[in-house]
């Protein structure tokens, strides 16, 4: 079991369906790709076959199943503000081990970084 990177941000929103079409990858007839989510934490580059949308009450466990040290899922949820209703996993893995963005975003709140695994 490989462990990697999980960068963690979360938000609040009316729906799945419109933090779905926020984190969404849309490419342009130009070869020019547009991402909400990627614009507002100013990601050096988003691919989104590394990155989770997940919106819901389960969110907690599913992050948690995903943790390397499970118990990481209580300084997450005591720093995650309490009106949040989605997680934006980024997976440091591949070619995103490198990946750049903004902690002090807007639009979304960055929680951290935490070790992942998958199981």
């Amino acid at each position: 079991m490989a462990a990697f990177d999980i960068h963690i941000f979360t938000g609040t929103f009316d729906s799945e369906d419109s933090a779905m079409d926020y984190a969404s990858v849309k490419y342009n007839d130009d070869d020019s790709v547009d991402c909400q989510l990627a614009a507002d934490i100013s990601a050096s580059a988003l691919e989104e076959d590394f990155f989770e949308t997940i919106f819901g009450d389960e969110r907690h466990e599913y992050l948690q199943s995903l943790l390397v040290s499970p118990e990481d899922i209580n300084a997450i949820r005591a720093t995650e503000n309490s009106a949040s209703n989605t997680f934006f996993l980024i997976f440091a893995i591949e070619d995103h081990v490198d990946l750049t963005f903004d902690t002090n975003p807007k639009t979304v709140q960055f929680l951290g970084t935490y070790k992942g695994a998958w199981q």
